[in-house]
């Protein structure tokens, strides 16, 4: 019965999604960081971006290669169009901000803070559902466990009591 229960939870456990960024995809809070870091030091919003392309990872820098290419030719906004999804609302904030003149860097920087907030807020949730996705294999695995620990002497002793009705040793 504990096998069975093993597999079944190993195989519950194993479907759950994962939610966490993936692994072969852009990082877009790194690459976020990265624009901040070079607005910070006096750039351009084009030479910010090249600078997160030449400081990003592999997989992030060539999407935020594509996006500089874009920018400087193009312009801001039409950098959009056609970039990274995960690159997406980074690049709108930079759109929108130079579009209306406001200052760049403190637009990042809250967006970056809001995206800080929405993972913290994602991952304390995951955190309150975990006594819900463990009541599972507690159940089916140390409640077992216990059970066999607490009440078989008793059982064996009684058991053993019954088979020698005279209670003689």
């Amino acid at each position: 019965m504990t096998a069975a229960a093993l597999v079944a939870v190993v195989v519950l456990l194993g479907r759950r999604p994962r939610r966490r960024h993936r692994p072969n995809g852009v990082d877009a809070p790194l690459v976020g960081r990265l624009v901040l870091v070079g607005l910070g030091a006096g750039l351009s919003v084009e030479g910010a971006i090249e600078l997160a392309a030449d400081e990003a990872d592999p997989v992030s820098a060539v999407a935020v290669r594509r996006v500089a290419h874009r920018a400087r030719h193009a312009g801001i906004g039409a950098a959009v169009d056609g970039a990274d999804p995960e690159l997406v609302p980074l690049l709108r904030v930079l759109a929108r901000a130079a579009a209306v003149g406001a200052p760049v860097a403190a637009e990042v920087a809250a967006h970056l803070r809001e995206v800080d907030r929405e993972s913290r807020s994602r991952a304390l949730a995951s955190t309150r559902s975990l006594g819900v996705r463990l009541a599972l294999p507690l159940t089916l695995l140390v409640l077992p466990g216990v059970l066999l620990l607490t009440v078989a002497p008793t059982l064996v002793a009684t058991l053993a009591d019954l088979a020698d009705p005279a209670g003689l040793p």
